[in-house]
């Protein structure tokens, strides 16, 4: 339960991160293609629901749950590859063999890459890397290289020299950190010595990929800014904001956001989306090792309160609740689970699971909810009379016939139905509504008066002298300026008033 409480809340943190990484297209050559490799999703499955993939994990140190998952993403990413292959690459007849075998040797080469790594990052490179440089060999075909040629060689890596030299010139134009301006001219010079040095032309395009990447992925200065910026909020949203201060005791709530507060500093002063990557990954558990309580952290205590929690939502018969009335309760647990999962104490949680089982207790059950409405109905029944807005003589029986039928159903549909039949007959009663009329000063309406039910009234209205009609307002709203208006249909009480100036 340990292991589970403190890699999920971590897990779910990746998830606004990844948004955040620059994403490059698999070959900036190739852009308009909708390759197999770019459909492949960086997350993996369990329990039937996708996370995105947390990384910066030691390979002989990642936990066996996320160990697991490495070897998992390392099958997707072979599985993937090799759907590129399959989806590109055109049958060997189109290619010369020197083309051929270069492919051949490219794939295995890629997918022992990828079966070698330690780590999600560099799954995804190797992955993302071998994608692009297997989409652009396979098209050169024999159409392009017909022998392998040392000229074509030659030719192809010019191509990709003057490519990088382009993407190095654009990245110059803007301004960088001193740590991404570095990286920028390293890449620069690195990538054209292994092209120039690559024998063949798959080793031409790895060595042109990886540099391209390196550098057109590069955050300027105003970039890297922004993403600091960005990083501090997600971090706040992701690890903070789910931690309701009263689940914690005064000292371990300082504890957490005083290295909340000292990790955002260090933050802060790093230098690289690495680094703010390995910081953001391991921040829950910088502040779960933080507190000193842990170091007594029960797990046997944590699938205690776990339980409790699923216990009492199953202590709930279904068939006690309307479908909105049992959903609430689920929404209850589920709400719960999720705090429960970002906790980081066994105080808290269990705080966390009795707020939830009282909560529970407050979802009205389907009698309790009849019960309400039977009320609020009878209430709104009771409207057409002790009131002065309504000729009671008549209404009040039916009212109270209504009363006593909605009092004796046995179901909130048998409750709404008699209302409303009821609701309809106190309307067809009632006879006469009252409509005031009020005019300022400069002019005259139509005296208040009072109108059968479903009857109409015309109120005229007459600007003396010198003045005109300024505003006209019925039951308190704006209407168009009118020198007559007419109420249609009159079934409630209603105002009227009109207000004059000066020509």
């Amino acid at each position: 339960m340990k292991t589970r409480r403190k890699y999920i809340a971590v897990i779910t943190a990746i998830a606004m991160l990844l948004a955040l990484i620059p994403s490059v297209s698999f070959a900036g050559e190739t852009a308009g293609d909708t390759a197999v490799g770019q459909t492949w999703s960086h997350t993996y499955k369990t329990d039937g629901k996708s996370f995105p993939v947390a990384d910066r994990h030691d390979g002989k140190n990642t936990p066996k749950v996320m160990q697991d998952e490495l070897e998992a993403l390392k099958q997707d990413a072979i599985n993937d590859f090799t759907g590129c292959y399959e989806y590109y690459i055109h049958p060997k007849d189109q290619y010369c063999n020197a083309i051929w075998q270069e492919i051949q040797d490219l794939c295995t080469s890629v997918i022992d890459e990828i079966d070698s790594c330690k780590t999600f990052a560099d799954i995804y490179t190797a992955h993302d890397v071998g994608c692009e440089a297997l989409l652009t060999i396979g098209k050169l075909t024999k159409k392009r290289v017909k022998t392998g040629s040392a000229e074509e060689l030659a030719s192809f890596k010019t191509e990709k020299i003057n490519a990088l030299n382009n993407i190095y010139k654009e990245k110059s134009k803007a301004e960088y950190t001193p740590y991404y301006n570095d990286i920028i001219e390293d890449q620069h010079y690195i990538g054209k010595v292994n092209i120039k040095k690559a024998a063949t032309f798959a080793e031409v395009m790895m060595a042109y990929t990886s540099a391209y990447r390196l550098i057109s992925n590069s955050p300027t200065a105003k970039e890297f800014a922004q993403y600091v910026k960005t990083a501090k909020a997600e971090c706040k949203e992701e690890v903070m904001k789910p931690l309701v201060k009263s689940d914690y005791t005064k000292g371990d709530w300082e504890i957490i956001t005083d290295t909340f507060n000292k990790q955002m500093k260090v933050l802060e002063k790093l230098e690289s989306v690495e680094e703010i990557d390995d910081l953001y990954y391991e921040l829950f558990n910088i502040i779960f090792e933080a507190l000193p309580v842990n170091e007594k952290y029960s797990s046997s205590l944590a699938s205690q309160y776990y339980s409790m929690l699923i216990d009492a939502l199953n202590s709930y018969d279904s068939a006690d609740y309307t479908d909105s009335g049992y959903e609430k309760l689920w929404a209850v647990e589920e709400a719960a689970e999720e705090a429960f999962d970002h906790a980081m104490t066994n105080y808290a949680e269990k705080k966390i699971v009795d707020r939830a089982i009282e909560d529970m207790k407050k979802v009205p059950t389907y009698k309790e909810e009849l019960k309400a409405l039977k009320k609020k109905l009878c209430k709104k029944l009771d409207k057409y009379v002790g009131s002065k807005k309504y000729v009671q003589k008549k209404v009040r029986p039916i009212v109270k016939a209504g009363k006593k039928a909605i009092k004796k159903c046995d179901t909130i549909k048998d409750a709404n139905q008699t209302f409303r039949k009821y609701n309809k007959k106190a309307l067809a009663t009632v006879k006469k509504f009252r409509i005031k009329s009020h005019a300022g000063k400069g002019g005259t309406i139509t005296k208040s008066k009072t109108v059968k039910y479903g009857s109409k009234a015309v109120f005229k209205i007459k600007a003396k002298k010198k003045y005109k009609i300024s505003e006209l307002r019925v039951d308190g709203k704006k209407v168009k300026i009118v020198k007559k208006y007419t109420f249609k249909n009159v079934k409630k009480n209603h105002t009227i008033k009109v207000k004059f100036r000066k020509k």
